[in-house]
């Protein structure tokens, strides 16, 4: 799994993408080996975080195991609130899903 970090993230710098946001359950899957929901992945240079819920969590943490050092996992009551509080305003560029992009559209008015 750390390779496919490594390989998402160089893939996303060729493109000149600085942050990647999915709630696709194949892509995390992909990135993590987590299959459960709910799920939310923020993915940059520097860091890996998979928001999931507290009734998920071991079930995370389990999957995960082999991304422990660079894997935080997070029950943060709303993912999208700290994925913005996260960013800050860097004018990083930014990549989603269109399933978040819908989600996340109010947050972006």
């Amino acid at each position: 799994m750390q390779k496919r970090l490594r390989r998402i993230r160089v893939e996303a710098l060729a493109l000149g993408v600085d942050v990647l946001i999915t709630s696709n359950q194949a892509n995390i899957r992909y990135a993590t080996g987590f299959r459960g929901e709910p799920h939310t992945l923020f993915l940059t240079a520097e860091e890996a975080v998979l928001y999931t819920s507290f009734r998920t969590l071991s079930w995370a943490e389990s999957q995960t195991a082999g991304l422990q050092a660079e894997l935080e996992l997070s029950t943060a009551s709303s993912p999208m609130d700290d994925i913005v509080q996260r960013l800050g305003d860097d004018g990083a560029k930014i990549g989603v899903d269109q399933g978040l992009l819908l989600v996340g559209a109010s947050l972006l008015d």
